[in-house]
């Protein structure tokens, strides 16, 4: 019996430790996995989604990268960044407007559009 107990309270600690991450990494976070599997009341909405990098494409600074749910079955999606582009199996945390660019039948195509990064606050530095 104690040990059941002890696997309960256990399982409630992980939940608690995995519901404060996502909170620290900017509000409401996704899965590559769950954006991909319900797309439709995120679209045109500002999210966070969590993954690892894929390939990449960049040229002078603006380009587009793999973002892949960290379970291979999960699948992986497109975004399109000015911020730089993270090293391959990089995990990452995106945030920005997710886009639908085609829908055919069954098949979609989503891009998430990652938000410009807010400069630091704080005294300006002159030099």
């Amino acid at each position: 019996m104690k040990k059941l107990l002890l696997l309960f309270l256990g399982a409630i600690a992980v939940t608690m430790v995995l519901m404060h991450y996502r909170g620290q990494a900017g509000g409401d976070g996704y899965t590559v996995g769950e954006v991909i599997t319900n797309p439709r009341p995120l679209i045109g909405r500002e999210i966070t989604v969590f993954g690892v990098a894929g390939d990449s494409l960049s040229i002078l600074g603006a380009g587009y990268f793999e973002l892949k749910d960290q379970k291979a079955e999960g699948g992986s999606m497109t975004v399109l960044s000015n911020q730089g582009m993270p090293r391959a199996g990089e995990k990452v945390t995106v945030h920005g407007t997710l886009r639908q660019v085609y829908a055919a039948g069954a098949r979609e195509g989503l891009v998430l559009v990652e938000s410009p990064q807010q400069p630091p606050k704080g005294p300006a530095v002159a030099n």
